[in-house]
Protein backbone atom coordinates (compact mmCIF):
# COMPACT_ATOMS: atom_id res chain seq x y z
CA UNK A 1 0.00 0.00 0.00
CA UNK A 2 1.26 3.63 -0.40
CA UNK A 3 0.51 6.77 0.98
CA UNK A 4 0.86 10.11 -1.85
CA UNK A 5 -0.76 12.56 -2.99
CA UNK A 6 -3.14 12.14 -5.93
CA UNK A 7 -2.64 13.79 -9.02
CA UNK A 8 -5.68 14.92 -10.55
CA UNK A 9 -6.50 13.08 -14.20
CA UNK A 10 -3.41 10.47 -13.48
CA UNK A 11 -4.06 6.96 -12.13
CA UNK A 12 -2.07 6.37 -8.71
CA UNK A 13 -0.04 3.80 -10.71
CA UNK A 14 1.57 5.78 -12.89
CA UNK A 15 2.21 8.62 -10.55
CA UNK A 16 3.89 5.83 -8.53
CA UNK A 17 5.59 4.40 -12.22
CA UNK A 18 6.67 7.69 -12.38
CA UNK A 19 8.88 7.91 -9.50
CA UNK A 20 10.11 4.35 -9.61
CA UNK A 21 14.17 5.52 -10.99
CA UNK A 22 14.26 8.15 -8.73
CA UNK A 23 17.03 7.96 -6.76
CA UNK A 24 17.80 11.43 -5.26
CA UNK A 25 18.61 11.46 -1.62
CA UNK A 26 15.80 13.37 0.80
CA UNK A 27 15.33 16.59 0.94
CA UNK A 28 15.95 17.53 4.08
CA UNK A 29 12.87 19.57 4.47
CA UNK A 30 11.62 15.69 3.47
CA UNK A 31 14.16 13.80 5.67
CA UNK A 32 12.71 16.49 8.61
CA UNK A 33 9.26 15.43 8.03
CA UNK A 34 10.19 11.75 7.61
CA UNK A 35 11.87 11.46 10.33
CA UNK A 36 8.93 12.92 12.42
CA UNK A 37 6.84 10.41 11.16
CA UNK A 38 8.85 7.65 12.22
CA UNK A 39 8.89 9.02 15.85
CA UNK A 40 5.53 9.43 15.39
CA UNK A 41 5.15 5.65 14.82
CA UNK A 42 7.64 4.68 17.47
CA UNK A 43 5.84 6.24 19.86
CA UNK A 44 2.24 5.15 18.94
CA UNK A 45 3.55 1.57 18.44
CA UNK A 46 6.87 0.67 20.61
CA UNK A 47 7.00 -3.01 18.58
CA UNK A 48 7.93 -0.69 15.53
CA UNK A 49 11.49 -0.43 15.54
CA UNK A 50 13.78 1.95 12.95
CA UNK A 51 15.34 0.17 10.12
CA UNK A 52 19.53 0.63 9.77
CA UNK A 53 19.61 1.86 6.04
CA UNK A 54 22.82 3.22 4.43
CA UNK A 55 20.43 5.04 2.02
CA UNK A 56 19.68 8.54 2.18
CA UNK A 57 16.73 8.17 0.27
CA UNK A 58 14.52 6.71 2.71
CA UNK A 59 13.73 6.66 6.39
CA UNK A 60 11.81 2.49 7.58
CA UNK A 61 10.52 1.40 10.57
CA UNK A 62 8.90 -2.19 10.97
CA UNK A 63 7.64 -4.39 13.77
CA UNK A 64 7.99 -7.83 14.65
CA UNK A 65 5.28 -9.38 12.80
CA UNK A 66 7.00 -7.91 9.18
CA UNK A 67 5.13 -4.80 8.74
CA UNK A 68 7.22 -2.15 7.14
CA UNK A 69 6.38 1.34 6.42
CA UNK A 70 8.81 3.37 4.25
CA UNK A 71 8.85 6.80 4.46
CA UNK A 72 10.28 8.39 1.36
CA UNK A 73 10.45 12.09 -0.66
CA UNK A 74 7.05 11.80 -2.38
CA UNK A 75 5.52 8.32 -0.56
CA UNK A 76 5.18 6.13 1.90
CA UNK A 77 5.17 2.42 1.18
CA UNK A 78 3.39 0.00 4.03
CA UNK A 79 4.34 -3.45 2.75
CA UNK A 80 3.24 -6.72 5.21
CA UNK A 81 4.26 -10.61 4.49
CA UNK A 82 1.27 -12.35 2.97
CA UNK A 83 1.88 -15.12 6.25
CA UNK A 84 -1.38 -16.82 6.66
CA UNK A 85 -0.68 -16.51 10.19
CA UNK A 86 -0.82 -12.61 10.73
CA UNK A 87 -3.75 -11.14 11.89
CA UNK A 88 -5.37 -9.32 8.83
CA UNK A 89 -7.47 -7.27 12.04
CA UNK A 90 -4.36 -6.39 13.83
CA UNK A 91 -3.04 -5.55 10.11
CA UNK A 92 -5.86 -3.20 9.24
CA UNK A 93 -5.25 -1.41 12.34
CA UNK A 94 -1.91 -1.09 11.82
CA UNK A 95 -2.28 0.62 8.26
CA UNK A 96 -5.32 2.69 9.55
CA UNK A 97 -2.39 4.09 12.24
CA UNK A 98 0.13 4.21 10.09
CA UNK A 99 -1.76 6.17 7.57
CA UNK A 100 -3.47 8.46 9.85
CA UNK A 101 -0.13 9.84 11.39
CA UNK A 102 0.72 10.21 8.02
CA UNK A 103 -1.87 11.93 6.60
CA UNK A 104 -1.72 14.07 9.33
CA UNK A 105 1.69 15.50 8.68
CA UNK A 106 1.36 15.41 4.63
CA UNK A 107 -2.27 15.33 3.53
CA UNK A 108 -1.58 12.16 1.21
CA UNK A 109 -4.44 9.61 0.54
CA UNK A 110 -3.51 5.93 1.25
CA UNK A 111 -3.87 3.83 -2.10
CA UNK A 112 -4.03 -0.48 -2.48
CA UNK A 113 -2.74 -1.21 -5.62
CA UNK A 114 -4.35 -4.42 -5.24
CA UNK A 115 -7.61 -3.56 -5.17
CA UNK A 116 -6.95 -0.55 -7.25
CA UNK A 117 -8.18 1.88 -5.64
CA UNK A 118 -7.88 4.85 -3.10
CA UNK A 119 -8.21 2.55 0.31
CA UNK A 120 -10.16 3.39 3.87
CA UNK A 121 -9.30 0.49 6.25
CA UNK A 122 -12.33 0.64 8.35
CA UNK A 123 -14.38 0.91 4.67
CA UNK A 124 -12.84 -1.75 2.49
CA UNK A 125 -12.31 -4.29 5.26
CA UNK A 126 -13.44 -7.16 3.52
CA UNK A 127 -11.99 -6.36 0.50
CA UNK A 128 -8.58 -6.24 1.92
CA UNK A 129 -9.32 -9.57 3.65
CA UNK A 130 -10.39 -11.18 0.86
CA UNK A 131 -7.37 -9.56 -1.30
CA UNK A 132 -5.24 -10.91 1.89
CA UNK A 133 -6.58 -14.33 1.98
CA UNK A 134 -5.79 -14.56 -2.17
CA UNK A 135 -1.93 -13.30 -1.29
CA UNK A 136 -1.48 -15.48 1.30
CA UNK A 137 -2.85 -18.33 -0.48
CA UNK A 138 -0.47 -17.96 -3.58
CA UNK A 139 2.34 -17.45 -1.28
CA UNK A 140 1.63 -20.97 0.30
CA UNK A 141 1.08 -22.88 -2.99
CA UNK A 142 4.42 -21.04 -3.79
CA UNK A 143 6.14 -22.65 -0.99
CA UNK A 144 4.47 -26.09 -1.69
CA UNK A 145 5.66 -26.35 -4.81
CA UNK A 146 9.00 -25.18 -3.95
CA UNK A 147 8.96 -28.06 -1.19
CA UNK A 148 8.05 -30.68 -3.50
CA UNK A 149 10.90 -29.41 -6.36
CA UNK A 150 13.73 -29.34 -3.63
CA UNK A 151 12.59 -33.02 -2.20
CA UNK A 152 12.44 -34.47 -5.74
CA UNK A 153 15.94 -35.88 -6.92
CA UNK A 154 17.54 -33.86 -9.54
CA UNK A 155 17.09 -35.18 -13.04
CA UNK A 156 20.30 -37.01 -13.75
CA UNK A 157 19.81 -38.89 -10.60
CA UNK A 158 16.28 -39.68 -12.04
CA UNK A 159 17.64 -40.53 -14.92
CA UNK A 160 20.98 -42.67 -14.27
CA UNK A 161 19.61 -43.97 -10.98
CA UNK A 162 22.60 -42.49 -8.72
CA UNK A 163 22.26 -41.53 -5.33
Amino acid sequence: MYLLEPVPGQDPMETLEARAGDESPLTPAAAERNQRIADALTAANPAYHPMESTSDQYIAVTDQAGIEVTLFEDEVAITFPYWDSLDTGYLLREIEDAAALVTAETGWKLYDPQLETFFDPSRDAEAFREAFGAGASAVNRINEEQQVAEARPPWWKRLFGGG
